[in-house]
């Protein structure tokens, strides 16, 4: 079968009436640019699940940090407080520097002359 010239032209003149082809090419861009946006999404949840875990490790950290700190002081102030009676822990806040600056464990403050502390 053979189409004549009238026929190719009313043919070409359908085609390019048709908005099937525009459609077609405007959906596929749509969807190559929410596919673009959801890797995107996946990237930046993959992101925000790493920064909490390593916010959970950071917690714990800090949590051992003032548990030490805490132990570290109370263990100052038992030294500084036996500073006062035993020569060698008096000797011991000495060369280390040991100075107390806030209530003792029990709330007290130890008895040491200005400038020994």
């Amino acid at each position: 079968m053979t189409l004549n010239s009238d026929e190719k032209r009313t043919l070409s003149e359908a085609l390019r009436r048709n908005p099937f082809w525009i459609c077609l090419i405007v959906f596929s861009l749509l969807a190559v640019e929410r596919g673009v946006t959801l890797m995107r999404m996946l990237d930046v949840r993959q992101q925000l699940e790493q920064a909490t875990l390593a916010q959970a490790r950071k917690q714990g950290a800090v949590y051992q940090t003032q548990q030490l700190d805490s132990r570290v002081n109370a263990f100052g102030f038992e030294l500084i407080q036996m500073g006062r009676t035993n020569a060698t822990a008096q000797k011991i806040v000495q060369d280390l520097g040991i100075q107390w600056s806030g209530p003792g464990p029990a709330g007290a403050a130890p008895g040491m002359k200005e400038g020994k502390q």
